[in-house]
């Protein structure tokens, strides 16, 4: 039973993610709407920089708690690793926006 609560608990939390760095990468990619050389120039950072940033989020070391797991922190630190797995292309692609807008 408890395994269904963490499943659940994580699959919201996916979708939210998912949902919130979609927008952020829509709206981002937006604001250059005439210049395409800026627009591959943040594809190809989304590209080149998020499959690391998942091996990292993947690999973060955790510390689960004592040996009687609680099922709280088990699911809090799934929850975060998702949010962070989802969250990853829009982080890249707002910093890169950020970078092109600097420099222009």
């Amino acid at each position: 039973m408890s395994a269904f609560l963490v499943l659940a608990a994580v699959s919201v939390v996916a979708f939210a993610a998912l949902r919130v760095s979609i927008n952020i990468f829509t709206r981002c990619i937006d604001q250059f709407k005439k210049d395409e050389n800026s627009k591959k120039f943040i594809i190809k950072m989304a590209i080149i920089i998020t499959p690391i940033l998942w091996i990292i989020i993947f690999f973060f070391p955790v510390d689960y708690g004592p040996v009687p797991r609680e099922l709280k922190l088990w699911i809090t630190l799934w929850s975060m690793k998702t949010i962070g797995y989802f969250l990853a292309p829009a982080v890249v692609v707002l910093l890169s926006s950020l970078f092109l807008q600097r420099k222009k």
